[in-house]
């Protein structure tokens, strides 16, 4: 069962400003601006960069010995910026699991798969945990696949390894749980919290 009561928990702390849960926003918002962009120049895309490191950092992504803490700069988030919005993929911008079928399926593969090229040239560990956080906080085109979330939903029997049955699975239990998810969107009522981004925080 879908725990609506969690996401309106989340929420909750997520709209102070100052909590790291809303660093989401402020990454959120700023992919958003890019994407009305024409041309975003290399500024535009160099405070995205930015947004998108804090973002990761204040979701668990720079810490001990990993690469991006010991030896990036949030430039490294360039070459990831420029994947997520190549024209091809402007489609998946808050893409429904409802719609994991045909090619929209077949994009969300695929620009998952240039991510984890992308990261893994810049001697960064390609995990699915990072993969999908950097998807959430811009295209917001899956859930992010981190160790909490995974766990929930193993409990629900979704594959918890990325990939074309994650998204079968994603698909069967959104379309089975639709009124509920939906009507949880529709009580958080912020544009920038649709329904992967719920799905999300019920699963965390």
């Amino acid at each position: 069962m879908f725990n609506t009561n969690a996401v309106l928990s989340f929420y909750n702390d997520a709209i102070n400003p100052e909590h790291r849960y809303h660093s989401f926003d402020y990454c959120y918002d700023a992919f958003a601006r890019i994407l009305a962009i024409d041309s975003p120049s290399e500024c535009d895309i160099d405070l995205m960069a930015l947004n998108l490191g804090m973002y990761l950092a204040s979701w668990g992504m720079y810490r001990g010995s990993s690469k991006l803490l010991q030896n990036c700069s949030y430039k490294v988030h360039i070459g990831a910026l420029m994947i997520v919005l190549k024209e091809k993929y402007r489609r998946l911008y808050k893409l429904s699991p409802a719609d994991y079928i045909g090619e929209n399926k077949n994009l969300v593969l695929e620009v998952f798969n240039e991510l984890h090229d992308h990261y893994e040239l810049k001697q960064v560990s390609p995990t699915d945990t990072l993969i999908t956080k950097v998807l959430l906080g811009t295209l917001g085109c899956t859930m992010a696949l981190d160790t909490r979330v995974k766990a929930s939903i193993g409990d629900l029997e979704i594959t918890q390894k990325f990939g074309e049955k994650h998204l079968a699975d994603m698909k069967k239990y959104y379309d089975r749980n639709k009124s509920t998810i939906d009507e949880a969107v529709a009580t958080v009522n912020n544009p920038k919290y649709h329904i992967l981004k719920c799905m999300d925080m019920a699963f965390f």
